[in-house]
């Protein structure tokens, strides 16, 4: 829990400036993990030394955040009912990276090569829109899972399922595994799930396509997550009817119970 939370004051920093928190944090954990001082400067879209450049929290800040943060989640942890505030819809954030551009010498050549892909634009296949209307006007399919083709150039099918079991689809999802250059990886997905809930007062079911977009914390390829994410976008605008998103990065945050409270509430 703590490994997971403490990400979650780069991943917001990055994402209010406009960038992809998962593919910052991720490429942070996995190349430069051993690397204490290093970090990511959203104003400039640089990874640096951030000791060198100026950029710290004092040590009494985030100890006091840390053993704040631990204390209320202990006593959540022990609660039966709480009491919260509902959450503000908040429009996308603006403004972008800044920094370097496509010839930033500063860039690994897996993020060049990412961002040559990305400017080129991935293709979504015919047979994805095909599918995922089969699944919204014959409900006949419960959930597909999309993948990128092994030249990370086009967004395919990979599976579709009638199966209405959520912790097989879930478990497929997780097992995913993505290659680039000889190595391998946990993989991340696209799917879109069909969700058929009960409304509160016994007003009867209705159905909610979910967008899911599964980028794994740990374990991932940093070529393949940072395509995943870039390439997103690209398959919600190909598929008309979506009715929730919901983006997961670890196992908590693709639960059943987590993605159906929130879609049955309206906050995704």
């Amino acid at each position: 829990i703590i490994k997971n939370a403490i990400t979650r004051p780069a991943r917001t920093i990055v994402e209010n400036a406009g960038t992809e928190g998962s593919v910052v944090v991720g490429k942070l954990m996995d190349e430069y993990g051993s690397d204490f001082n290093k970090g990511f400067d959203s104003a400039k879209g640089e990874y640096m030394d951030m000791i060198a450049s100026g950029i710290v929290d004092p040590f009494k800040v985030v100890r006091t955040a840390l053993v704040d943060a631990s204390g209320v989640a202990s006593l959540l942890g022990t609660t039966e009912v709480a009491i919260t505030e509902a959450p503000e819809e908040k429009s996308p954030p603006g403004g972008g990276m800044g920094g370097g551009g496509m010839g930033d010498s500063s860039d690994s050549p897996e993020v060049r090569t990412c961002k040559r892909i990305n400017q080129e634009r991935v293709a979504v296949t015919p047979d994805c829109v095909t599918k995922f209307n089969e699944l919204k006007l014959g409900k006949t399919i419960k959930y597909i899972i999309y993948k990128l083709s092994d030249d990370y150039k086009e967004v395919v099918v990979e599976e579709t399922s009638t199966d209405p079991e959520w912790e097989n689809f879930q478990k497929k999802i997780m097992d995913a595994k993505s290659s680039y250059k000889g190595k391998e990886g946990a993989g991340p997905r696209y799917a879109v799930y069909d969700f058929q809930y009960e409304l509160e007062g016994g007003e009867g079911t209705r159905n909610k396509i979910v967008f899911i977009s599964w980028s794994p914390d740990e374990g991932t390829l940093v070529f393949p997550r940072m395509t995943y994410a870039s390439s997103k976008e690209a398959l919600k605008n190909a598929l008309n009817g979506i009715g929730a998103e919901v983006q997961a990065n670890n196992e908590d945050e693709i639960e059943y119970s987590r993605i159906l409270s929130g879609i049955s509430k309206g906050k995704r």
